[in-house]
């Protein structure tokens, strides 16, 4: 659950924007009329919400003494970090407490109460406050708050009202590393980018031949090999189109484990995926999977793979043989944020890192049979010595 505070004049509109959204129906990227932001999700305004219990207004308490003030109702209180809030009583009321400011250099609180509540916080605060100093002010001293800090306002016509120009002012504000936000294009279009990334390049490293774990079985049913990604692998056991007839209409038992398998795990590991794939991970359920493609910043392709969710947290990677190691060293360069992973927008980066094993290594402590992708079974199509 998150809880967004807006300005009162725009509430409604911020309201009907972010349900549009949730919902898919409204346009915002003029260069993609298709896209969706990932929901649904339920958008409802807490002073008006049907469930009675739910409901939530607020009060502010801003000035140097604010701490002071809160620290006779609850020591505690006046620990609270800037930009952190907790969940709990101020005296006897039951709340949100979330300390903020509108600059640097100003401090205050905000409390997010139950309207039948809002009249005995504003009293109490006013009683404690007294030795302190306390006023009651008014919406134009919030505003006059507001404009001292830069801030857009509904109700001053002068003030800051585009994206653009509030990055200019509070650029802290804005995260352009971040994939996507809806108005990140035109911020970017219109900034020289300070970033500085790594070009991704990766150089083939010529190994000895491995053989799988179920070589020795291949040589008992008289397997014909090749050595193919690296691994010495068998093309057919009798004859291609003996094993073909049998795939049709019967049933033929293929050794895949050549292929790569990698986990991607953390709070981070489903828009890391989203980030780096071409379909959407987050569509995927436990227990369901789905082939994509890797493509690098240039839009060529890396490889084809399958994805298969085992949890919300975590996921696995199956990647073709020939591939194997580029695309453990590519997700590795995304997952550090050094390298360049799209061209227009240098800034972009994962949003966070995401956990990754390889799992076919010896160090992950597991070395699971993988599972095909869709391409695997044409990949060695024409190189078949000794079989007809």
């Amino acid at each position: 659950h998150y809880l967004v505070v807006t300005n009162p004049s725009p509430t409604e509109k911020v309201k009907l924007w972010l349900r549009g959204h949730s919902d898919g129906y409204i346009s915002f990227d003029s260069d993609d009329i298709f896209a969706k932001i990932e929901g649904p999700a339920v958008v409802e305004h807490l002073s008006e919400t049907v469930e009675e219990g739910s409901r939530r207004m607020g009060i502010a308490l801003y000035g140097p003494n604010s701490s002071r003030i809160l620290s006779k109702i609850d020591p505690s209180l006046a620990n609270l970090k800037k930009f952190h809030f907790r969940e709990g009583k101020i005296g006897e009321i039951e709340g949100i407490i979330s300390r903020t400011g509108y600059s640097k250099e100003s401090s205050g609180f905000e409390f997010y109460i139950h309207p039948d509540d809002a009249v005995k916080l504003w009293n109490l605060l006013l009683r404690q406050g007294e030795e302190f100093g306390i006023k009651a002010a008014g919406l134009l001293t919030r505003e006059h708050l507001y404009s001292e800090a830069g801030l857009p306002s509904e109700e001053n016509p002068k003030s800051t009202t585009d994206g653009l120009s509030l990055y200019k002012t509070h650029p802290s504000y804005f995260h352009l590393s971040k994939p996507y936000f809806v108005g990140q294009k035109i911020i970017n279009k219109a900034l020289e980018s300070s970033a500085v990334k790594e070009e991704f390049h990766y150089k083939e490293e010529k190994d000895k031949v491995r053989q799988t774990p179920l070589y020795e079985e291949h040589l008992k049913l008289g397997a014909r090999f090749i050595r193919f990604a690296g691994w010495k692998m068998p093309v057919c056991y009798t004859s291609i189109s003996e094993e073909h007839q049998a795939v049709r209409e019967a049933v033929g038992l293929f050794d895949v484990t050549h292929m790569g398998v990698i986990k991607i795990a953390g709070e981070h590991a489903a828009s890391f995926l989203d980030t780096v794939s071409t379909n959407y991970v987050r569509w995927l359920k436990d227990g369901q999977s789905q082939y994509t493609y890797l493509l690098d910043p240039n839009g060529n392709i890396l490889d084809d793979v399958m994805i298969y969710r085992r949890r919300h947290d975590r996921y696995m990677m199956v990647v073709n043989a020939v591939n194997e190691k580029k695309i453990w060293a590519w997700l590795n360069a995304v997952n550090s944020r050094k390298f360049l992973i799209e061209r227009d927008y240098p800034n972009k980066e994962v949003e966070g890192k995401a956990v990754l094993k390889d799992l076919k290594s010896s160090s992950s402590g597991l070395m699971p049979n993988s599972l095909p992708s869709f391409r695997s079974r044409f990949q060695m199509r024409g190189a078949s010595p000794g079989c007809k």
